[in-house]
Formats: C-alpha cells, structure tokens, sequence
C-alpha cells in the first residue's frame, strides 16, 4: 500500500483527511466498520468511518480537530473474517489507484453475519448490497447470484 516515501512518512490519519476517493487506506477502514477517534484539545469524539467522508473532499471534520485514532471490533467468538484488498494501478509502485477495493466477511458456520463496507457509503449506488448479504449461505450458487446483485 502506497509508495516507500509515504509508507515511511506519512500517517493513515493524514491520509484520511486529505480525504482523496483513491487512498489506500479508507476503503480498508471502511470495510472493517471502524472507528474515527477526533481530538480537538482534551475533547474528543468517536465517529463510524462511514459518516466521517460526507462527499469529495468533504469531511465531518472541524477544522481545528485532529484524527486521533482510528479502531475496530475484532470478530464474535465462533465467527471468522474474511478480509480482502484489491488496488488497480499502471504501475505496481510508487502510483496512485485507479480503482480500490476492499470486502470484510464475518461468516459463522458458514453464513455471512456482518459484511462491509456498507455500500449505501459509497459512491457506486449498491445501497442495498449489505443487506443482501447478510445471512447468506456461501455456496457457489449463492455466491454467482450475489455478483449480479
């Protein structure tokens, strides 16, 4: 993810604020239901990563706070996640993404209990693509019939 100069110098935070749709991190963050932790001094507040980017280049960010940190739930007991990053790009380095992607599957006994990123965030007009999958089965046919959803 990212090029050498900015895996060695920059931060995921700085990367969400500048709040460009290629960045690698946000779709993966998205996909993991985080957390935004924002401090501005000694108040903070938690915000779901999914209401923190409100359109390009837009954030429900003032502009005096700053991003604290950033967190997840780790799955249920008896759940597994399934987790998955795709980046598109020219060049395999040092260049900016044409097209990220990024799915979380929290399946248990082989049923899908929680799937990100909600779609109805993103910009690619899926809204009701989470709640179609949730207590899939995943089999091949289901599977097939959910890439035409």
């Amino acid at each position: 993810i990212a090029s050498e100069p900015v895996r060695n110098l920059a931060t995921v935070g700085g990367n969400l604020v500048n709040a460009s749709p290629i960045g690698d991190p946000a779709i993966i963050i998205l996909a993991l239901h985080s957390d935004v932790v924002l401090r501005r001094g000694a108040a903070t507040r938690i915000l779901p990563m999914k209401d923190f980017f409100k359109a390009y280049k837009e954030l429900n960010k003032d502009v005096n706070e700053v991003v604290d940190g950033l967190s997840f739930d780790l799955p249920k007991e008896k759940r597994v996640l399934h987790f998955n990053f795709e980046k598109v790009s020219k060049r395999n380095r040092l260049d900016i993404a044409s097209v990220n992607t990024a799915i979380a599957l929290e399946l248990e006994d082989g049923v899908i209990r929680k799937a990100g990123p909600d779609i109805e965030t993103a910009a690619i007009g899926c809204p009701e693509w989470s709640k179609t999958i949730a207590a899939t089965h995943l089999t091949p046919v289901s599977i097939s019939s959910l890439s035409t959803a």
